[in-house]
């Protein structure tokens, strides 16, 4: 017993770099109350999202990129998380441009081989950064089929991902480790180049599957939920408290 509760706290001491995308939140809505509740809510996430990465990783930085109500974002850092390796840049074209602009902006502040990345709206339960390897670079999927047209990964023996796509047989969780100093040296190249500013990160993943980069899924059985729209907040009804502000 002693033994299995040291592995669940087991801290990784090597630096481990997070990039946080936080640029195009929450949607808009005409109900003020409902559209606050929801920055409510995600900055709830984005604290939990911090300090589980407090917990596992020992030594760490975190850079988070903001876009949409950033104000409101820098504020509630500033306010929440003072003294932590938090570093915050932003996406001032957040509206005409997609994740892989704002994934471009975040790895020209880190300078490590090291990389976690994660969607600001995902929620992810402690356990999941267990099974996160610093070895490679990996994607996390979900275990069960991919019953919808959500972004998914088709892959092959050995857990290798050989492309992704709409209605990949397994769901991604929209983590993405890199810990490949070539793949990340040839990521920040061809996006400085500005041809990816207006595509998703899954595009740019399906270029290095293409020149024969090794992408492993990690699957995973844990339930991984995005928070990103008001349709979320609606069918949670009484769940969440709505603030007037």
């Amino acid at each position: 017993m002693a033994k299995r509760l040291n592995q669940r706290v087991k801290i990784d001491k090597r630096l481990v770099s997070f990039a946080i995308l936080y640029d195009q939140q929450s949607s808009k809505s005409k109900n003020q109350q409902l559209q606050m509740a929801m920055v409510d809510h995600q900055l709830k996430l984005l604290d939990k999202q911090i300090n589980s990465i407090n917990k596992k990783y020992a030594k760490n930085e975190i850079v988070i990129c903001v876009g949409y109500q950033s104000h409101i974002v820098i504020n509630h850092l500033h306010k929440n998380h003072n003294g932590k390796n938090i570093r915050i840049v932003e996406n001032p074209n957040y509206l005409d441009s997609n994740s892989c602009e704002s994934l471009r902006i975040i790895m020209n502040n880190i300078h490590n081989n090291r990389i976690i990345i994660i969607d600001g709206s995902m929620s992810v339960p402690e356990r999941v950064y267990n099974k996160l390897t610093l070895e490679g670079c990996h994607v996390v999927v979900s275990k069960e089929k991919n019953d919808n047209a959500n972004i998914g990964a088709n892959i092959s023996s050995g857990d290798r991902i050989e492309y992704l796509s709409y209605g990949g047989c397994q769901e991604c969780k929209n983590i993405l480790v890199l810990c490949n100093p070539r793949a990340i040296h040839y990521m920040k190249k061809v996006m400085a180049t500005g041809e990816y500013k207006n595509k998703f990160i899954f595009e740019i993943l399906n270029e290095l599957i293409s020149l024969k980069y090794i992408i492993k899924a990690i699957q995973v059985k844990d339930k991984i939920s995005q928070i990103s729209n008001m349709k979320f907040m609606k069918s949670r009804g009484k769940k969440y408290e709505i603030y007037n502000r």
